[in-house]
């Protein structure tokens, strides 16, 4: 039995089967990885009822997403959030990415620029830690408000 196993693992680890989602409707490009093979050139598939068939025409390297980043988040855009916050009331990370309406990942993303410029004080551990804007922060906010004075 274990060495049945060990095969039907073997066997699904030695393929990898990528589907690029379509930019058209009836179009997917398919990459195939076969650890044991050589490799398989790009191919597209075309949804033709009942039955994908392998379209000659389109090109697999057209059909690629292009990566596009998501909405960049400035810190000074979180750090306003907390403008109010003191070492007497600080925030958690939680309520603070609550309040941003952006995920805590997203958050803890921009933490460590905000912290190194020292724009924010921690104050606890751990689970406990709770954050609030400093002095430095507070003048970073302002400067970012003041309208540049080009001469």
């Amino acid at each position: 039995m274990a060495t049945s196993n060990a095969l039907f693992l073997h066997y699904l680890t030695s393929r990898s089967f990528t589907i690029k989602p379509p930019p058209f409707d009836t179009s997917v490009s398919v990459e195939a990885t076969l650890r044991n093979f050589k490799p398989v050139e790009a191919f597209v598939v075309q949804w033709i009822y009942p039955l994908m068939r392998r379209d000659e025409d389109l090109d697999p390297r057209k059909l690629r997403r292009v990566n596009v980043p998501g909405k960049r988040i400035d810190p000074l855009d979180l750090l306003a959030v907390i403008e109010h916050s003191t070492s007497e009331s600080p925030m958690s990370i939680s309520e603070w990415a609550v309040a941003a309406k952006v995920k805590r990942s997203t958050l803890y993303e921009h933490l460590p620029v905000m912290v190194t410029n020292g724009w924010v004080g921690v104050i606890g551990e751990s689970s406990s830690a709770r954050r609030y804007i400093t002095e430095a922060g507070s003048m970073a906010l302002r400067d970012k408000d003041k309208p540049s004075q080009l001469n």
